[in-house]
């Protein structure tokens, strides 16, 4: 499970979500914002993730494939505070 916090979508991650990142993401993705962490699909989740951010949306996909890349580093962070918390869930089918 991951979490987005404010309006930078900081994010935080429990040990089972560790998989989902891969070795180079994690641990370095912990408290960074999701443009920076998913960067490779960032142009296809950037719209559902500010309209929950910043409407209050929910927002429901099933059977979405997103291919990232666990083996890459994305740009540097920069530096926001929060306000709001957006909850991811999910699941791998392999």
């Amino acid at each position: 499970m991951s979490a987005y916090i404010g309006p930078e979508a900081f994010m935080i991650y429990n040990d089972g979500y560790i998989t989902v990142l891969g070795p180079i993401k994690h641990p370095a993705a912990l408290g960074l914002p999701a443009k920076v962490v998913w960067f490779e699909i960032w142009d296809w989740i950037r719209d559902d993730v500010e309209a929950v951010i910043s409407e209050g949306r929910s927002v429901f996909r099933q059977r979405d494939q997103l291919f990232f890349n666990r083996l890459t580093e994305g740009p540097d962070p920069s530096e926001e505070t929060y306000a709001v918390c957006l909850l991811l869930l999910c699941y791998s089918i392999s």
